[in-house]
């Protein structure tokens, strides 16, 4: 039994997504909020990349998609880029994650029109959401 949860310790800092260290890295926001009043001010809609820390999809997206250079620059191009944690990060109601990753597509001006996709997205994929947008 022990050897069951050291196993699952250690996958879990393996494969755990940790939102602000990946906001951090990544130059994301971390607070609802600020990257609110940040997209209002800046004329920008928010780009909200939905996790939880135990997410292996999520952390194969954070590693693998939304670091390459030229989406990173897509992204922050057209959106204020923010992450956050589905399980403990406070964040609207209305902002409805049934599973994750999720991405939203937030119009600053009125929040509550917005767009949403669920899924691991590769990079095709995800350049064509990034077209769509909002």
């Amino acid at each position: 039994m022990r050897k069951f949860v050291g196993w699952v310790l250690l996958m879990g800092m393996v494969w755990g997504l940790d939102p602000a260290t990946f906001g951090n890295k990544m130059g994301y926001e971390t607070s609802y909020e600020k990257a609110l009043a940040k997209a209002q001010k800046e004329h920008k809609n928010i780009y909200l990349f939905m996790v939880t820390q135990h997410c292996p999809w999520c952390n194969k997206m954070s590693k693998e998609v939304l670091p390459i250079p030229a989406l990173d620059a897509k992204i922050k191009a057209q959106y204020i880029p923010l992450v956050l944690d589905r399980d403990s990060d406070p964040y609207p109601e209305y902002l409805e994650a049934p599973g994750v990753p999720a991405h939203f597509f937030i119009d600053a001006k009125n929040p509550t029109r917005y767009s949403r996709v669920m899924g691991f997205q590769d990079q095709s994929a995800f350049e064509f959401l990034l077209m769509q947008g909002i």
